[in-house]
């Protein structure tokens, strides 16, 4: 994973709002294997052993993990710069009483944080996370 140079975060949050709808529809029609087989069942073996009752996911995106995570019944609050994906995680999670979406970089809503979290995702640290996890579980 490669930092982002030379892109200012409007420009960032422009280009994942462009996105926002289809990587939805990507993850819901199980058209990203790599999410359904890999990801999902990283985090849910990780979370078995883990303290998940209140969870930071930043970056949510969408929030497809966010409402995985919020299935195993813990407080989760999803982060996220893309005002479009922020819109399309309360559509898709619509019901859960468990999950608060809040539209912002994490530098500034960590700036005004008010509650403690046991664990907090980053999924692109998950992925790397998901090799190993599947490594083992081939061994």
């Amino acid at each position: 994973m490669k930092p982002v140079v030379g892109k200012k975060q409007n420009e960032i949050m422009e280009e994942w709002g462009q996105v926002a709808r289809l990587r939805a529809k990507q993850i819901h029609s199980g058209l990203d294997l790599s999410y359904t087989f890999i990801l999902v069942p990283c985090v849910k073996e990780l979370s078995k052993e883990s303290d998940f009752s209140s969870v930071l996911d930043i970056g949510c995106g969408t929030g497809m993990m966010t409402r995985e995570l919020a299935e195993g019944g813990g407080n989760i609050v999803g982060v996220d710069i893309s005002k479009e994906s922020i819109r399309v995680a309360h559509e898709s999670c619509r019901g859960f009483k468990n999950i608060e979406f809040v539209n912002s970089a994490i530098e500034m809503y960590a700036k005004n944080i008010k509650k403690a979290f046991f664990r907090h995702l980053r999924i692109p640290y998950l992925i790397y996370m998901a090799e190993d996890f599947l490594m083992t579980k081939n061994q």
